[in-house]
């Protein structure tokens, strides 16, 4: 549902506990997915309709993946700077003792994304929101 003042991104209203007074319940706005792009549709529209360019993109996107991916699996964070962070961490049990951590504790490896500062101004903006954020330049 799209509220009132006609906000682009749609949410529901659902019922949470209120952080500043333990066992009250507020009604808050949660945003509510509009739809999914797939790959196979976003590589169309990456090549703006063009046919001879998916390939190029189909290309670019599955050598960036790899090499994404090559980077965190080495513990390194990746920061693409109008996009934001991509980086690793841990999926662990725990030990009694430090001697007796180690890479039997690690269950997988999560990837965590951090949007960047102009992503999230540029997201606000599109969906008609103006907050303190929309003071810098974009």
């Amino acid at each position: 549902m799209k509220n009132k003042e006609n906000l682009s991104v749609p949410f529901k209203v659902v019922l949470r506990g209120d952080p500043r007074y333990p066992g009250k319940k507020i009604w808050y706005p949660k945003a509510k997915p509009s739809g999914r792009i797939t790959h196979d549709e976003l590589i169309p529209m990456l090549a703006k309709g063009k046919k001879e360019d998916e390939a190029a993109y189909e290309v670019f996107v599955a050598y960036f993946t790899l090499f994404i991916a090559g980077l965190l699996s080495s513990g390194n964070e990746v920061e693409l700077e109008n996009l934001g962070t991509f980086y690793p961490s841990l999926k662990t049990t725990g030990e009694d003792a430090p001697g007796k951590v180690g890479i039997h504790n690690i269950k997988r490896v999560d990837i965590n994304f951090r949007a960047s500062h102009r992503l999230k101004k540029r997201v606000d903006k599109a969906a008609g929101l103006s907050d303190s954020r929309m003071s810098d330049k974009i």
